[in-house]
């Protein structure tokens, strides 16, 4: 009973609060007149189309997205043959208005051992590329969100 009690108490806390998520509130201020892309690359166009939805015609703001994707080998066997590789995909965003100049650099960076089945590592290494992107994408919104 008393957990029902506290349970009840604090959801009539947090809706009185006016607790919001800042991922389902699509409400912003932020517009964007101009949309271009540095390297045309499937990583920028993905980032883009994602942008869009801030595209309107009386727009404040022009970006520029760039991203940059490096996959090295971190470590070799004693013949020479990779152990392990890592993944790192920057995202490099320029914001400009006629009042302020912003750019933001988001990253992330992966560790993963080798396997081996070729195609079983590039249909892994084709997952982790993706995860790191929606992991990018996420924080970008965040940023968008909170201009």
């Amino acid at each position: 009973m008393k957990k029902i009690l506290t349970i009840i108490f604090i959801s009539f806390l947090l809706n009185s609060c006016g607790y919001k998520s800042i991922l389902v509130d699509k409400t912003s201020n932020f517009s964007i007149k101009e949309l271009k892309i540095l390297n045309d690359d499937r990583t920028s166009r993905y980032i883009a189309k994602n942008l869009q939805e801030y595209q309107k015609s009386e727009g404040i703001y022009s970006v520029t997205i760039e991203s940059n994707y490096r996959r090295d080998i971190s470590s070799k066997n004693k013949k020479g043959n990779p152990e392990t590789f890592s993944m790192q995909l920057v995202v490099n965003l320029s914001i400009a208005s006629d009042d302020k100049d912003l750019k933001n650099s988001f990253k992330e960076v992966v560790n993963y051992n080798n396997n081996e089945s070729k195609f079983k590592l590039k249909t892994y290494e084709n997952n982790l590329k993706n995860n790191l992107l929606e992991k990018i994408l996420q924080d970008i919104n965040i940023y968008v969100q909170s201009l």
